[in-house]
C-alpha cells in the first residue's frame, strides 16, 4: 500500500504545485530535416559545380545567389532552432527552462519574472522577459497548451505587463 499523499487530486485541497507545458517536438525535428536536406543539397550542388567548373554563360553573381540564399535560409532556421527549443516547467513558486539544443538549465522565481503579449506576426507569441534581461519568445506552433499560458503564467505568479509594440524585440 502507500499512502494517500500519493495521489494528491484525491484530496479536497489539492493545488497544482507544478505543470509541464506540452512541448510541440515536431518542429525542432523538422526544422534539423530542414537544415539537413538544404545542407545536402547545397553541397551537391557545389561539387558539380567544382567538378565541371564554371561555365561562362553562368554568371558570378547568379551564382553568388544561388549559393547566398539556401545559406542564409539554413543559418534562420538553425538559429530559431537554438533560441526556441525551450520545454518549460511551471512550478509553484519558480519556473525552469530548458534549451533542448545547447543544454542548458535555468530556473527563477516567478515573481522576477515577466510577460508581454505580442501580435507582431502571423502566429500568436508570447515574450518571457526574465531576470538576467534575456528575452524568450513563447510561439504559438511550439506548444500544444499555448492558449493556456497567458492565465497558466498569471495563476503562477509571473507578471504581465500587457503588450509589446511593433517596434521593441
Amino acid at each position: 500500500m502507500f499512502p494517500i499523499s500519493y495521489l494528491p487530486f484525491l484530496c479536497k485541497n489539492y493545488a497544482m504545485t507544478k505543470y509541464n507545458l506540452k512541448y510541440n517536438f515536431f518542429i525542432p525535428l523538422l526544422r534539423l530535416t530542414l537544415i539537413a536536406i538544404l545542407i545536402l543539397t547545397l553541397t551537391i550542388t557545389i561539387k558539380d559545380i567544382i567538378a565541371n567548373g564554371i561555365q561562362i554563360d553562368l554568371s558570378v553573381i547568379g551564382l553568388l545567389f544561388f549559393i547566398s540564399v539556401p545559406t542564409f535560409i539554413i543559418y534562420k532556421i538553425t538559429k530559431r532552432l537554438i533560441t526556441e527549443s525551450n520545454y518549460i516547467i511551471l512550478d509553484k513558486d519558480k519556473i525552469v527552462i530548458y534549451n533542448l539544443i545547447k543544454f542548458q538549465k535555468l530556473s527563477f522565481k516567478t515573481n522576477e519574472c515577466v510577460f508581454f503579449n505580442s501580435y507582431r506576426t502571423q502566429y500568436d507569441t508570447l515574450i518571457l522577459k526574465l531576470p538576467t534581461g534575456k528575452y524568450i519568445h513563447i510561439l504559438s506552433y511550439d506548444y500544444f497548451d499555448f492558449k493556456k499560458l497567458d492565465k497558466l503564467f498569471v495563476d503562477n505568479g509571473i507578471n504581465k505587463e500587457g503588450f509589446i509594440s511593433d517596434t521593441a524585440t
